[in-house]
């Protein structure tokens, strides 16, 4: 029995609408054997409970458990006959709980893990680290600080695709714990997008609209010049007072990502970021007023920049405090650049081994069918000479050509592909029927003198997204080496969607279950996406214009020699921001060569960026 005394019955009173409540015995890791008999309260994503060592009411917080699972129970020196137990991993520690029946175990289970499973969009029903941060934030940010993004170019300023931070920030909203950011998968532009993303979708922002107004007139105030620096001083006092006014999760996330920003900003000189950048930025993103009005944008810049050059002292963040995290962090650096290494050798080592791959010579149906040892290392120049040479194959109109979905649909490789690697990039759902052939070039007559002359491209057509068969009407654009599409030609609108033409495998031809509305037709891939779009013309000359439109878009880079005379794949080339298809609510005109003002129309989770799909 223990006794609640009077402080310790109104915490208790504060919980009365409970979801469950009763006795259960606890022990905290599995080397110790004392098991405690206490009564527990679960409200929300909270399970109280009395603590004997802290005479004190204890909590276990739900948002920070990593697994949570039932085993069976060894303890000889229980004396309940049912010892199953219930395990809560948390950050550093392991707390085992056993209710005394089946019956109760299992209620107890379901209601534990009904609580830590459920998620919503505000900052406090996050699943936390046991630093009492989001996961995304601390995921996102240790993905930027282990994998050179501190001296990236650009680095919070430039944008990732669309699309690819939509889904890291569904995933992480889905998933916290599951999600794992690879660098192979995800760039750090995709990543440091779905960091602005995520705070700009949170319900109540970071810095909260209840202290909106204080931070705002506290950045306001005149500075006397008489006074500058008292005033400055008893501003940062303010700073100081105000940050201890937040909610605890919100003062916690914010230290971590400021921590983060001034990280960031010491390396100004390599990634081009300083304090005035990266607040103009996070200033719009973490502060918002309760009437979505925008005057203050540049004060709220003020106060991010305040927070990121105080830093240490608004936080009371010590010398050795930061040199733990930098050593932390260079630890980590240091290991992934060893598995880097050893994953490069590997490679290496795989781009060396061959593999005997069938072609054609002509058609599958009627060519003559050879065998060929490849590997990833070879390009699609090396390989046509190398068979056109073997078979003394007369002319040199030849193509080395990649056929899909059962031969409806065909692409010219370019000469710098590495053949091998696309075949084994296949969709697996449709590999079995492809295949690679070597047939004459049947485009080049029809194309040259599209490819020769100047490659922008717009008018209306027919366009298919591949995941239904609908056809829309749409009006297309091609220039700077990018595609974009309209609802209609107006010069002032904004486009539907576009791609970097780079990044496309251009097909020749429409699967026939997508209905083509004409006969005329080109399909095409986005990157590593299996999905096949297509577009259909109303002539064949139209096909032809755009196609070679397309092609010179494509192989522009192929003139550009390293010193090494490799040639250079134009999808590694850098494209510039203002040739993608902006958000449609963000204009340009309205930046500022010093601090960027935003526009009235660009605003965190209250309007789209060009973060957002």
């Amino acid at each position: 029995m223990f006794c609640i005394n009077s402080n310790q019955k109104f915490q208790f009173n504060s919980y009365q609408k409970f979801q469950f409540a009763g006795f259960l015995h606890k022990k905290d890791g599995a080397a110790t054997t004392n098991w405690q008999r206490l009564w527990f309260v679960l409200k929300g994503k909270s399970l109280m409970f009395y603590s004997v060592t802290n005479d004190s009411i204890d909590e276990i917080d739900l948002r920070k458990v990593v697994t949570l699972s039932r085993q069976e129970g060894s303890d000889r020196n229980s004396t309940s006959e049912f010892n199953q137990y219930i395990s809560v991993v948390l950050p550093g520690k392991i707390v085992y709980l056993r209710a005394e029946t089946k019956q109760a175990s299992d209620a107890w289970f379901g209601a534990l893990q009904k609580a830590a499973a459920h998620k919503g969009p505000a900052l406090d029903q996050q699943q936390l680290t046991g630093e009492n941060v989001p996961i995304i934030v601390s995921e996102c940010i240790k993905f930027v600080a282990t994998h050179d993004g501190l001296t990236t170019e650009g680095i919070y300023r430039l944008s990732g695709t669309s699309s690819i931070i939509s889904k890291l920030v569904n995933m992480f909203a889905e998933d916290p714990r599951g999600v794992r950011l690879n660098p192979e998968d995800y760039t750090i532009h995709d990543v440091t997008g779905a960091l602005k993303k995520y705070f700009r979708e949170l319900p109540d922002p970071l810095m909260t609209q209840k202290l909106y107004k204080e931070w705002i007139d506290k950045a306001g105030e005149t500075i006397k010049p008489n006074k500058k620096c008292q005033d400055h001083d008893t501003k940062l006092q303010w700073y100081h007072y105000l940050l201890r006014e937040m909610p605890s999760i919100n003062y916690d996330t914010l230290k971590v990502l400021i921590g983060h920003l001034s990280s960031v900003s010491a390396y100004a000189t390599e990634n081009k970021m300083y304090t005035k950048n990266l607040a103009a930025v996070f200033g719009p993103t973490l502060m918002a007023s309760s009437d979505q009005s925008f005057h203050n944008t540049d004060k709220e810049i003020k106060v991010i920049a305040d927070l990121i050059d105080y830093y240490t002292w608004l936080f009371g963040v010590s010398d050795e405090e930061i040199t733990k995290e930098r050593d932390k962090e260079e630890k980590y650096r240091d290991g992934l650049a060893k598995l880097k290494e050893a994953q490069q050798a590997a490679r290496r080592s795989e781009m060396d081994m061959d593999l005997l791959v069938e072609m054609f010579i002509g058609s599958k149906e009627t060519g003559q069918s050879i065998n060929i040892k490849l590997n990833r290392s070879q390009t699609a120049d090396e390989i046509l000479n190398q068979v056109v040479a073997q078979q003394q194959m007369p002319g040199d109109n030849w193509a080395l050509v990649e056929k899909i979905s059962n031969g409806e649909l065909e692409r010219l490789f370019h000469g710098y592909e590495r053949v091998l690697v696309d075949i084994m990039a296949w969709n697996p759902q449709i590999a079995a029927g492809n295949y690679v052939c070597i047939k004459e070039n049947p485009l080049q007559p029809h194309i040259s003198l599209y490819i020769k002359s100047m490659h922008a491209w717009n008018g209306f057509l027919k366009y298919c997204d591949g995941v239904t068969r609908k056809w829309k009407r749409y009006h297309f654009d091609l220039s700077s080496n990018v595609l974009n599409y309209y609802r209609d030609n107006k010069s002032n609108s904004n486009p539907l969607g576009g791609w970097k033409v780079a990044e496309l495998k251009i097909y020749m031809g429409v699967e026939k279950k997508k209905q083509p509305p004409t006969e005329w037709g080109i399909s095409f891939t986005v990157g590593a996406e299996h999905t096949i779009r297509a577009i259909c013309f109303e002539r064949q000359d139209d096909l032809y214009m755009w196609l070679g439109g397309l092609l010179k878009s494509k192989t522009d880079a192929q003139s550009l020699v390293t010193e090494l005379n490799d040639i250079v794949d134009p999808s590694l080339l850098t494209y510039s921001q203002a040739n993608l298809p902006p958000t449609p609510t963000r204009d340009s005109k309205h930046r500022r060569s010093k601090i960027p003002k935003f526009p009235l129309n660009w605003r965190k989770s209250r309007m789209p960026s060009i973060d957002d799909g």
